[in-house]
């Protein structure tokens, strides 16, 4: 979606995109409001925009600082899958999935000062053919329903970022100390709203993932398959965390 505006206010924000809509967003108490003017889409459609598009920049308002990333679980914790955009973080989310990794959250992982990783809705989203199981499609990706949705807090066991580039090779590269902390750093989720008030509590989250198990997956998308890339990801959880 393009043509975006957006309003700051101290406890809340106006959010909107042209020939879609626009999210009116406030915290009151320990209460979220949200007012939807539509634009030129449907009202379903508005809802989808609010639970993928909108209600990721709203957890900040409510002590949570928003990664840009994908999580399943490994044992009782979470594995962090932390990516830009088109990086492929569902399409790896869904594979660790199909290999028996229990799914946490998908391009959001909201986490508090204490470390733990707030699970967001029941949906996965991903650029394949989701077939019988897409519920609908939003922003040229299939929605799917994923019933055996972990919906409890949880602590990080680790995390994965995605490098998908001119790599000659599939590899995974250990990150730890400053770089640990600059790659959990620069995936941030949408950390032009709300700036000022949210740099504590990112530096917080960022130092108490960075204690833990950090590594870079390097690709190329056009020579790696994806099935490749889940292979690396489960292998290096398997080992490191």
């Amino acid at each position: 979606m393009e043509d975006r505006w957006t309003e700051e206010r101290p406890n809340g924000f106006t959010i909107g995109w042209a020939d879609w809509a626009e999210y009116r967003v406030e915290r009151s108490d320990d209460r979220g409001e949200v007012e939807v003017l539509l634009g030129g889409v449907d009202p379903w459609d508005a809802a989808l925009g609010l639970v993928f598009s909108v209600l990721p920049l709203a957890v900040p308002l409510f002590d949570l600082e928003p990664l840009h990333g994908s999580a399943v679980t490994i044992g009782d914790r979470a594995l962090l899958i932390l990516g830009h955009s088109g990086a492929g973080k569902s399409t790896i989310a869904a594979g660790l999935r199909d290999r028996g990794f229990g799914f946490v959250t998908d391009d959001a992982c909201a986490i508090d000062a204490s470390g733990l990783l707030w699970p967001g809705p029941p949906l996965l989203t991903t650029r394949d053919d989701a077939g019988s199981g897409r519920i609908a499609h939003y922003d040229e990706k299939s929605v799917v329903l994923i019933e055996d949705h972990r919906a409890d807090p949880l602590s990080v066991a680790g995390t994965i970022v995605l490098v998908p580039g001119p790599a000659p090779r599939l590899g995974v590269r250990s990150l730890s100390g400053p770089d640990a902390l600059a790659a959990i750093l620069g995936h941030v989720r949408s950390g032009w709203l709300h700036a000022t008030r949210r740099r504590a509590l990112q530096l917080e989250v960022a130092s108490l993932m960075a204690r833990e198990p950090v590594a870079a997956v390097e690709f190329q998308p056009e020579e790696h398959r994806p099935v490749d890339v889940v292979e690396a990801v489960a292998g290096w959880a398997s080992s490191a965390t």
